[in-house]
């Protein structure tokens, strides 16, 4: 699809791969949902992804498919991308990585879920709440979070292995570090969450 795209809501669904070259906006507290679910069935986003007090949600299933984004997400309270906002990020690359590079998530009062083999770049994050697990090896599994000021560790399953594991932060064979950018910012870890590196 070519962008902008400026609608009440954005709704996705393929089993092939999805490029979006160009923002995509929400409005009136609509969603953004994209998925794939065939093999290398990539989600490529070349710009930025804003709602309005909603979630957005940006799924990939099939073996081999990533997510690719190339802009920043935003939960804001209008139209304008002012970060502000609450509402859900949620990432899942259930078999693929998530690249990061080129990529903020603001929303003041949001929560960020992301799941995925590994990712490429550290989470540089304006949210209140924080789940993320990694599943693969290398530099990727790490979990790298630079937050703008004060951060909750909550916890949830998000692994596709139909094993119980309610990890805040998860990283099987990496590690995990957390800078808060603000001082005197805190970190609070929520009861039934924890940190776990393999």
């Amino acid at each position: 699809a070519a962008g902008p795209i400026d609608a009440g809501g954005v709704l996705f669904e393929s089993v092939g791969a999805v490029e979006v070259r160009g923002a995509l906006n929400a409005r009136n507290a609509g969603e953004i949902q994209i998925a794939t679910s065939g093999a290398s069935a990539d989600i490529n986003l070349h710009g930025s992804l804003n709602a309005n007090n909603a979630d957005i949600e940006i799924t990939t299933s099939g073996d081999g498919s990533n997510i690719n984004l190339y802009g920043s997400l935003y939960i804001s309270t209008n139209g304008f991308e002012n970060g502000l906002g609450a509402g859900l990020f949620k990432l899942i690359s259930a078999k693929g990585d998530i690249r990061l590079d080129d990529t903020q998530f603001l929303g003041a009062g949001s929560r960020l879920m992301l799941s995925a083999q590994g990712l490429t770049a550290p989470l540089r994050t304006q949210v209140k709440e924080l789940t993320v697990s990694t599943t693969g090896y290398g530099s990727g599994a790490d979990i790298l979070v630079q937050e703008a000021n004060a951060l909750t560790i909550l916890g949830a399953d998000l692994t596709p292995d139909n094993i119980e594991n309610s990890a805040g932060l998860s990283s099987a064979k990496g590690r995990i570090e957390i800078v808060l950018a603000k001082e005197g910012s805190r970190l609070t870890v929520a009861e039934g969450a924890s940190l776990v590196t393999g």
